[in-house]
């Protein structure tokens, strides 16, 4: 009886103390450090080596995507924008993709406000002199 008990609270534990850690994690790790890190993920799932660009260079476009995820979920009255940590995933899915385009198509951007392509340019992961 008390082996089968044993085993009963080892698998109420184990889950338990898994959303405890996630819970910690979701508010303890710094959100500059999670968005980095998943930013760089998703950069690897496209086959981008995320090495291109310096880490501050990165980091600078986090904090930029968690200002702005910030200020749309103080301002929207959509509930689905009130989590400012799923709009920040939300932007970095968009952010890897704009940098995914910029690296694949062969196209030369014009718009002076396009940040991410003046700071891929600015490391020479592409050609300029395209257009």
């Amino acid at each position: 009886m008390s082996t089968l008990l044993l085993i009963v609270s080892i698998i109420i534990s184990i889950p338990v103390a898994w959303f405890l850690l996630l819970f910690l994690a979701t508010y303890l790790v710094p959100a500059h450090k999670s968005g980095l890190a998943l930013l760089k993920k998703k950069l690897r799932t496209y086959s981008i080596d995320p090495s291109i660009v310096p880490d501050h260079e990165w980091k600078r476009i986090v904090e930029k995507h968690i200002n702005s995820s910030k200020g749309i979920a103080t301002l929207s009255n959509n509930p689905e924008y009130k989590n400012w940590r799923a709009n920040l995933v939300r932007a970095l899915d968009n952010e890897v993709a704009l940098v995914h385009y910029f690296i694949t198509e062969d196209i030369a951007i014009t718009d002076e406000k396009e940040e991410t392509y003046k700071v891929l340019e600015k490391y020479g992961v592409f050609d300029n002199s395209k257009n």
